[in-house]
């Protein structure tokens, strides 16, 4: 992506390294720049789409391990001669 900016002649390179880089442009040409780099808007959600979206993905949701043994049985219990 680096390389594709820095042949743009309104771009300055500040920083450049094997797995990124920094660009300096002036913000007139941020539509080229958003163009290139296929920058997308970040999604955002009423509350409605929200609550829908949690109901939705419900039963595909997080949940806690249970307590106890792998096997579900409890361990056997050890007597301790004094």
């Amino acid at each position: 992506m680096t390389n594709k900016l820095t042949r743009l002649p309104f771009t300055t390179v500040v920083q450049d390294g094997d797995d990124g880089g920094n660009v300096l442009f002036d913000a007139t040409h941020f539509d080229k720049i958003a163009q290139l780099m296929k920058a997308r808007k970040r999604r955002r959600l009423s509350e409605e789409q929200r609550r829908a979206a949690g109901e939705r993905l419900r039963p595909w949701q997080f949940r806690p391990a249970r307590q106890g043994t792998k096997s579900g049985r409890e361990s056997p219990s050890r007597e301790v001669a004094v």
